[in-house]
């Protein structure tokens, strides 16, 4: 129950005697209606307020609510009842500042390795909610906790939101150039330790490390799909997912000599479509003995084939022997190996009955004419 008739607590208070204030300040004070009990409290908050320079006018307005804030007094809201919106917000911000705990500071405290363990800890993870709260309850959570990111990824997106593209420009724009590209550099350092061995090393060890990455790593290979779905259905999966990628890819490069070859082909033979960008795409079975999963013909015109094989990339037997090692991004990769998987997808096209033609880029760049000649008479004929 409010007490209407305590009116001079200041008065009657030594410890509010000792502060200097204006007469307007006293009566403030004086014109508080405060329960008994919370004299004590209410004492001290008038000192914090008086010494720290903040308005009595907000204390006596908002005493109920500040008296009754309990726990809730580091929170924004309890700021902003205590002191008002502006000068709340700026002193939530102050002490957000204060005590915001980031990388460094818990560097500083417990060292980088355990920095690093507690940050791991704090992410939103499976394995942190069932640490946090128990194998039932933690799975329940984390369940909830991925529904409402995709339910508010879903609103956000039908709201015509934009997630920000964590580009250089984005943290310059954003901190400046010499912060922002700091910031970016150490985004992308981090990104890059992350998915590197070394990681998987300090995190599970010499030994068992090289064997977490190539797991993490090894998402797109046959193996990873058997051992997931089973012989039938993973190696089902696995050539879907080939032939897809390899339909849908935007990265795909033709080489620019080939290329010309097939347009002077297609001057004659004017329906010649399937090559270049408008390549025949097969999945294949793992039975037929093939390396690569899908195959696509450098050029199907009616049931038959044209291979155009790059010296380098084919290891063309007139310029490398078996034991070079030409290919220039697959450096293990011998000529020998080279020819071994040509000839397996050749074996292919033979036994689907598929008529072929090889055709090599030194033979092509020493004859063009006789080449196209050659190509002309193979595909009319």
């Amino acid at each position: 129950m409010i007490n209407n008739c305590m009116q001079n607590i200041y008065n009657n208070t030594s410890a509010l005697k000792k502060l200097v204030l204006t007469s307007h300040e006293i009566e403030i004070i004086n014109s508080i209606n405060y329960d008994k009990k919370d004299q004590t409290w209410l004492i001290q908050k008038i000192r914090h307020y008086v010494t720290q320079m903040h308005p009595l006018e907000i204390l006596q307005e908002n005493y109920v609510q500040i008296r009754g804030l309990g726990r809730d007094s580091s929170s924004l809201r309890s700021f902003i009842i205590r002191y008002g919106d502006k000068l709340g917000s700026r002193l939530f911000a102050i002490k957000n500042s204060k005590t915001k705990t980031d990388r460094q500071r818990l560097e500083d405290l417990y060292g980088v390795k355990k920095a690093d363990v507690l940050i791991r800890s704090r992410g939103a993870s499976l394995e942190n909610y069932i640490a946090r709260h128990g194998d039932v309850e933690g799975a329940g959570r984390w369940s909830d906790y991925l529904n409402k990111r995709t339910a508010s990824y879903a609103k956000k997106r039908k709201d015509g939101h934009k997630y920000p593209s964590y580009t250089l420009e984005y943290f310059i724009v954003l901190h400046g150039i010499d912060k922002g590209t700091a910031i970016y550099e150490k985004k992308i350092n981090t990104q890059r330790y992350k998915v590197s061995l070394g990681y998987y090393i300090d995190q599970f060890g010499p030994i068992l490390g090289p064997i977490k990455c190539r797991e993490c790593k090894d998402h797109c290979s046959l193996s990873y799909f058997t051992n997931k779905y089973g012989s039938p259905l993973g190696e089902e999966k696995y050539r879907a997912r080939c032939l897809q990628s390899a339909t849908n890819s935007s990265n795909v490069t033709y080489s620019r000599i080939s290329q010309e070859l097939f347009d002077e082909l297609k001057k004659v033979i004017v329906d010649l479509h399937y090559y270049g960008p408008n390549e025949m795409i097969w999945g294949v079975s793992q039975k037929y003995n093939i390396p690569q999963p899908v195959i696509c013909p450098d050029l199907f015109y009616k049931g038959k084939i044209i291979e155009f094989n790059g010296d380098v990339f084919h290891a063309n037997p007139e310029l490398y022997e078996a034991t070079d090692f030409p290919h220039p991004y697959r450096k293990k990769l011998s000529a020998k190996e080279i020819w071994n998987t040509d000839a397996r997808r050749y074996e292919y096209y033979k036994k689907r009955e598929y008529k072929l033609l090889v055709v090599w880029e030194n033979d092509y760049k020493h004859n063009p004419k006789e080449i196209i000649d050659q190509c002309q008479k193979f595909l009319m004929t």
